[in-house]
C-alpha cells in the first residue's frame, strides 16, 4: 500500500488501542476486548517490522479495499475461509443493494426538463455516481466517479450522494456547493482518494450551468451542434482551494520543479539528435493551463522546468532522464533534447505556437 494509506491505517490503530485500553480497565473481565486488543497490538507489529498489509499465508499483499474496510486483516481474499468468504459476498450483496437504492427515479421530470439514464458498475460495488435533484424548479445533475474501487470507492459514494443532497436543500449556488463537497473530501477522504464530478443546474428558462472537476468531457448536444465541456476544475478532494484563496487572498506562485522522466537517447539515424516529443507535448500542456489559470487570477510569478541537465534521482537513479539537455554519464558530453530548444523559443518569445 501507499506509505500514506498505511500512515492513516496506522493512526485508526492507535486510536483503537487507546479507547481500547481504556474499555478494558473499565471492564477487565471482558475477554472479547483483551483479545481483540491484542489484535491491534499485533497489528501495530506488523506495521513496525514493515509486514503490514501482506498476506500471511503467501506474502503477497492484501488487497487494498480489504484493508481499508478492515485494518486487522491478515489474508487475501484467495485465503480468506469459506466462512470468511460468504461473510465478505453477503457484506457486498448489501452494499450493492444499498448503492442501487441510492440512484434517482427512472423518467424523473423536473422544471420542464425530462431525464434518462443508464447506470451499469463493472462490479458488485463501486465509486460511481448519479445522481438527479429537483429543486426549486430547477434541476441539479450530477456524474461523477471515485477513485479506487469496491467498498471503500462506493462509501464514498455514499457520502457524495448524502453531501449534494444536503446541501442542495440549503440554496446555495453551485459552485458554492462544489467548493464545500471539495472542502470535506480535503478534510475527511483518505490519502489519495478523490473524485471527478460533472455537475450541472438545469434551470426552467432553458439555461444550464455546467461544472467539470476533472471528469470525462461533458458532450452537450443543442440546436447549435454538438460540443464538449472540458473539465477546468480539479477533482474532488485534491487541493483545498478555497482555503488557500480564503487565507493568502491570493497568493503569489513560483513553480520550482515541474517536468517528466523518460527514457531518452540519441537517435543515430537523426545524427544524434534527440527527438523527446512527448516531453514537449507534457510541456504544451502543462503551459497551456498554467496560462488558463493565469487567465483566471492566478498571481503566477514564474515557472522553473525540472531540470535543465539530466542528472541522478534518487528513486530513478540513471535511468529515467528528466532534462532538457541530454548528458552522457560516460564522458559528460552534454547535447540539447529537441524539447530545450522547444522550450527556449518558447521562453524567448512567451507563447506556446512555436
Amino acid at each position: 500500500m501507499a506509505t500514506l494509506e498505511v500512515s492513516f491505517l496506522q493512526g485508526q490503530l492507535e486510536e483503537r488501542k487507546r479507547r481500547l485500553e481504556v474499555a478494558v480497565v473499565s471492564t477487565p473481565r471482558n475477554s472479547g476486548l483483551t483479545d481483540l486488543l491484542r489484535e491491534v497490538d499485533s497489528a501495530l507489529g506488523r506495521v513496525a517490522e514493515g509486514t503490514y498489509g501482506l498476506c500471511v499465508e503467501c506474502h503477497d499483499p492484501v488487497e487494498r479495499e480489504l484493508l481499508l474496510a478492515d485494518p486487522l486483516a491478515r489474508y487475501c481474499l484467495d485465503h480468506l475461509t469459506q466462512s470468511q468468504r460468504a461473510a465478505l459476498q453477503r457484506d457486498l450483496d448489501l452494499a450493492s443493494k444499498v448503492q442501487r437504492n441510492l440512484l434517482p427515479q427512472k423518467g424523473l421530470r423536473a422544471g420542464g426538463w425530462e431525464t434518462s439514464y443508464h447506470f451499469a458498475p463493472v462490479g458488485a460495488v463501486s465509486g460511481d455516481y448519479c445522481d438527479l435533484i429537483p429543486s426549486d424548479g430547477q434541476l441539479l445533475f450530477l456524474l461523477g466517479d471515485v477513485s479506487g474501487k469496491g467498498v471503500a470507492a462506493s462509501m464514498l459514494m455514499a457520502q457524495l450522494h448524502a453531501l449534494f443532497r444536503s446541501l442542495t436543500g440549503m440554496s446555495l449556488p453551485l459552485g458554492q456547493i462544489v467548493s464545500h463537497v471539495n472542502r470535506f473530501f480535503c478534510e475527511c477522504a483518505l490519502a489519495g482518494q478523490y473524485a471527478t464530478l460533472v455537475c450541472g443546474l438545469a434551470k426552467p428558462t432553458g439555461e444550464v450551468e455546467i461544472h467539470n472537476a476533472g471528469h470525462c468531457p461533458a458532450i452537450v448536444f443543442g440546436r447549435s451542434g454538438v460540443f464538449c465541456i472540458e473539465p477546468t476544475g480539479l477533482p474532488l478532494g485534491m487541493f483545498l482551494e478555497t482555503k488557500i484563496t480564503r487565507d493568502y487572498d491570493p497568493p503569489i506562485i513560483e513553480i520550482t520543479e515541474s517536468g517528466c522522466g523518460y527514457l531518452d537517447s540519441p537517435d543515430e539515424e537523426m545524427h544524434g539528435r534527440i527527438p523527446d516529443t512527448r516531453r514537449i507535448l507534457w510541456y504544451r500542456e502543462t503551459l497551456a493551463e498554467l496560462a488558463r489559470a493565469i487567465a483566471a487570477g492566478a498571481r503566477v510569478r514564474a515557472f522553473h522546468d525540472w531540470t535543465l541537465l539530466d542528472n541522478f534521482q534518487w528513486a530513478e537513479g540513471y535511468t529515467e532522464r528528466y532534462g532538457l539537455i541530454y548528458t552522457d554519464f560516460r564522458n559528460q558530453k552534454r547535447t540539447i533534447k529537441d524539447s530545450g530548444y522547444w522550450y527556449g523559443r518558447v521562453a524567448a518569445s512567451n507563447r506556446l505556437d512555436v
